[in-house]
């Protein structure tokens, strides 16, 4: 059903929900959005007797999603480990060893079955038409997905791809289920090169970064996405046209933290080429390296806009042929920096979550 999302994780062993606050703020601030974009004009010139009962549901208050959201969870958690006995008594006791959960939640309006046959006694009734109504789905994280997992063996043993395709979300601002079947549907759509080695249904690409209208890099499909400069020690990272994720929000403050300059505008095509490294994030990935970045759907702007020469990187064509000849990809070996802000976000994590069973 269409309705604001949010997707969380489990931390310290399946107890504790990372970044719960925000996943429910983020949360009841997109049901107000969508429900906006939805009847722009639902104000009514303030006349109550115009509201239609969908616009006016208790998904878009932020306390009663915080008070549905922490029991929805912990049932359904505690069905989903009984149900496939996944150590469901350690889980309670807050010593659930490595295993970690995604946890889905959906804010969604219904049709209210007793509203309706009150409407038919009283007009007024018509705003309770609707019921605010909130799903929960739990999954396994794989184990590589464990906050607690300081060893990135298997990250750096795999060769991290993404590939450069397609436009922003059309409502970057909520978390709208609508963008599950909108991904998709990008997804299947073909690379503007037309080239079989950039399809983005390619399995070898862990993520697609989306552009926006200039030629500029704002996220990715499930992802945040930064560029980093390991001599200034500093990232670039969107600031608009994106959702704001969790991780960002730990990314952003320990960058603050640790004197990490963040600049806050969309990476261009210049700054992958000075990069020293690339990253991206989510509340599975956590902070993950790239090591790869295919320029695919990037490509057009760069041939019309040009290039410079990275003579730090040497990721660059020779001067004056850059526009004609643009390689396919930038690789990154390892980077300082990014090393350092997934160290420092795995410390984030520990330390911004909130307790599923309270004591």
């Amino acid at each position: 059903p269409r309705g604001a999302y949010t997707t969380a994780r489990t931390v310290k062993g399946g107890t504790h929900i990372y970044q719960f606050d925000y996943h429910v703020r983020r949360m009841a601030t997109s049901a107000a959005s969508i429900l906006d974009n939805m009847n722009p004009t639902r104000e009514h010139d303030g006349d109550p007797s115009k509201k239609d009962g969908v616009y006016d549901l208790q998904i878009t208050d932020e306390a009663w999603e915080r008070e549905m959201a922490l029991s929805c969870i912990r049932s359904t958690l505690d069905a989903f480990c009984s149900k496939y006995q996944i150590k469901d008594d350690s889980v309670k006791e807050g010593d659930g060893g490595k295993q970690e959960f995604r946890i889905v939640l959906l804010a969604t309006w219904e049709k209210n079955e007793e509203g309706e046959q009150q409407r038919g006694q009283r007009e007024e009734e018509e705003q309770n038409a609707f019921e605010s109504v909130l799903y929960c789905h739990v999954g396994l994280l794989p184990q590589s997905s464990s906050a607690s997992n300081n060893d990135q063996s298997t990250t750096q043993r795999k060769h991290i791809t993404v590939l450069i395709h397609g436009h922003g979300r059309e409502n970057a601002l909520a978390k709208d289920s609508k963008w599950v079947i909108d991904r998709k549907e990008l997804i299947q759509q073909p690379s503007s090169k037309g080239s079989s080695n950039s399809s983005p249904t390619s399995s070898k690409y862990e993520e697609i970064i989306l552009l926006n209208d200039n030629g500029e890099l704002l996220e990715g499909t499930q992802t945040n996405f930064y560029v980093v400069n390991d001599q200034s020690s500093s990232i670039i990272t969107a600031d608009e046209g994106i959702l704001y994720g969790s991780v960002r929000d730990s990314v952003l403050r320990v960058c603050n933290s640790h004197d990490i300059t963040v600049e806050l505008r969309p990476p261009t095509l210049d700054d992958l080429q000075h990069a020293s490294g690339v990253f991206i994030t989510s509340t599975s990935r956590l902070v993950m390296p790239v090591h790869e970045v295919v320029l695919g759907d990037l490509l057009s702007f760069g041939a019309t806009n040009g290039s410079s020469n990275n003579e730090d990187g040497g990721n660059n064509e020779d001067d004056g042929s850059a526009s004609q000849s643009l390689p396919a990809s930038y690789c990154y070996p390892n980077c300082r920096t990014t090393e350092n802000i997934r160290k420092w976000v795995l410390e984030d994590v520990a330390t911004h979550s909130t307790s599923i069973y309270p004591n």
